[in-house]
């Protein structure tokens, strides 16, 4: 007579033979794969953002003019080339009331460089590192000298930079 004990032993053991070691009319199991595509497309894509161009306190009768530089931060998708425009190229004037003040931004050093226009031959070309922390273009800001006709007071204006890709 069989106890309970030999019985169990008995069933896992023909169950250990029959999953580990083969089934009991001799046949195999069958395997079936298939590739799964997976896939994804990177679009390009910018961001841009600017500080401040603060010229700060001006003369008007200063015999040279007040230079100042202000960062235009970018990050685009690595390799990524594009160009950044900024907006009223020979309008660019700050104002008081009716008082007007003007004022340039440059690609490179003040006043010996191209002015910062709005097309792609007066922007600034950049390329994208890939990374999230932003790269800087500087916008170098100039107002000329010798402007006595101006009203004391705060002065400004906004511009609009854009970043094209």
């Amino acid at each position: 007579m069989m106890t309970r004990n030999t019985k169990f032993a008995l069933t896992a053991s023909a169950l250990f033979l029959a999953l580990f070691v083969g089934r009991p009319d001799g046949a195999s199991a069958a395997i079936a794969t298939h590739a799964i595509p997976v896939t994804a497309n990177v679009v390009a894509a910018c961001t841009i953002t600017a500080s401040p161009l603060a010229f700060g306190a001006y003369d008007p009768f200063a015999s040279t003019p007040l230079d100042v530089n202000a960062p235009l931060n970018f990050a685009c998708t690595k390799s990524l080339t594009a160009w950044i425009g900024l907006d009223n190229v020979g309008t660019r004037s700050m104002v008081n009331g009716a008082s007007s003040l003007p004022y340039e931004i440059y690609t490179g050093a003040q006043g010996t460089s191209p002015l910062w226009g709005n097309t792609a031959a007066t922007g600034v070309s950049v390329t994208g590192t890939g990374s999230t922390d932003a790269t800087s273009a500087v916008m170098h800001g100039r107002i000329s000298p010798n402007m006595p006709g101006l009203i004391s007071g705060a002065y400004s204006q906004s511009i609009q930079a854009t970043i094209n890709f």
